[in-house]
C-alpha cells in the first residue's frame, strides 16, 4: 500500500508539473522564434540597435545565437514534458528513462549555459558598448530623422528618459548629425510617448541642456540595465523555481520507473 500511495503521487507530481513545463516550453520557444525572425518587439522601433549592433557582426550573432538557443531549448523542452507526462499517465519504463535521461541532458546544459553567460558578461558588455557607440557616431542623424537608427535611438531616448550610451556627450561624435543643438529634443523632457511626443517642454532645452529640463546626464544602457534589473529577484526567483520542479520531476520519474510491479511491462 505504502508503494502505491508513494507511485501514485509520484503520478501526480510528474503529470502535473509536465504540464506545466509544456506550457512553459512553448512560451520560451515562441519567445526565441519572434526575435530571431526580427518580430517587432517594442513596436518595432528598437529592434536595428540589437540586430545591426553598430555594425558588430560578432554582438549582432550573439543577440541571434541566444534567441535560436531559446526556441530549441523552449521546443525541447515542450517535446521532453510531454514524455514525461505520457510515460506517467501510460507506465511506459522506457518513456520514463528517456525522460530521466533527457532532463538530466537540460539540468547540465542550463547550468553549463549559466556559467558561459557569467563568464562571457563582462565581454558582451563591452562589446555591446562599443558596438551601441559606434552606431551612433557613424549612423545617428538626429531627432527629425527616419532612418531605422535613427529612429531606434530616438525611441530609446524618449521612451528611457536617456541620452546617449553613457550621456549626451556621446553625441558630439554623430557625424550624421548636422546640428548646433547640444542634443538633440529627443533627448529632452517631453510629454506623450514616441513618435508621438511633444516638442521639448523647455524650448532652450536643445542649446541648454540641464538635469531639470533634459535627460543628457543618463545614458541609456544603464537606464535599460535599471529597468531589468528591477525585475532581477522575480527571474532568480523564477530560475530556482523551475529548477526545483525539474529535480522533483526526476525523482517522480525514477520512483514509478522503479516501482516494477506496479508498472505494465514494455
Amino acid at each position: 500500500m505504502g508503494k502505491c500511495s508513494i507511485e501514485t503521487i509520484s503520478k501526480i507530481i510528474l503529470i502535473t508539473i509536465n504540464v506545466i513545463f509544456i506550457a512553459i516550453g512553448f512560451v520560451i520557444a515562441a519567445f526565441g522564434i519572434v526575435v530571431a525572425s526580427g518580430s517587432n518587439i517594442f513596436g518595432g522601433y528598437i529592434e536595428p540597435l540589437f540586430r545591426d549592433a553598430g555594425g558588430s557582426e560578432s554582438v549582432g550573432s550573439f543577440f541571434l545565437y541566444v534567441a535560436i538557443s531559446a526556441a530549441v531549448l523552449g521546443s525541447l523542452i515542450l517535446v521532453i514534458a510531454s514524455v514525461g507526462a505520457c510515460g506517467a499517465c501510460c507506465n511506459k519504463k522506457c518513456l520514463l528513462y528517456s525522460y530521466v535521461a533527457a532532463m538530466v541532458v537540460i539540468l547540465v546544459i542550463e547550468i553549463a549555459s549559466v556559467v558561459v553567460c557569467v563568464l562571457k558578461w563582462d565581454w558582451v558588455e563591452s562589446q555591446l558598448k562599443s558596438a551601441l557607440q559606434i552606431s551612433i557616431n557613424d549612423q545617428y542623424a538626429g531627432s527629425s530623422a527616419t532612418d531605422p537608427i535613427s529612429v531606434a535611438w530616438n525611441y530609446a531616448f524618449v521612451t528611457f528618459h536617456c541620452c546617449g550610451v553613457y550621456n549626451s556627450t556621446d553625441l558630439s561624435s554623430a557625424k550624421k548629425w548636422n546640428s548646433t543643438n547640444k542634443i538633440p529634443d529627443t533627448c529632452c523632457i517631453v510629454t506623450g510617448n514616441f513618435p508621438d511626443q511633444s516638442g521639448p517642454t523647455d524650448p532652450s532645452c536643445p542649446n541648454k541642456p540641464t538635469t531639470g529640463n533634459s535627460h543628457a546626464h543618463k545614458g541609456c544602457y544603464e537606464s535599460i540595465l535599471d529597468l531589468i534589473l528591477q525585475y532581477n529577484d522575480y527571474i532568480i526567483g523564477i530560475s530556482a523555481a523551475i529548477a526545483a520542479l525539474q529535480i522533483f520531476t526526476l525523482v517522480a520519474a525514477i520512483v514509478i520507473a522503479r516501482t516494477r510491479n506496479k508498472i505494465r511491462p514494455t
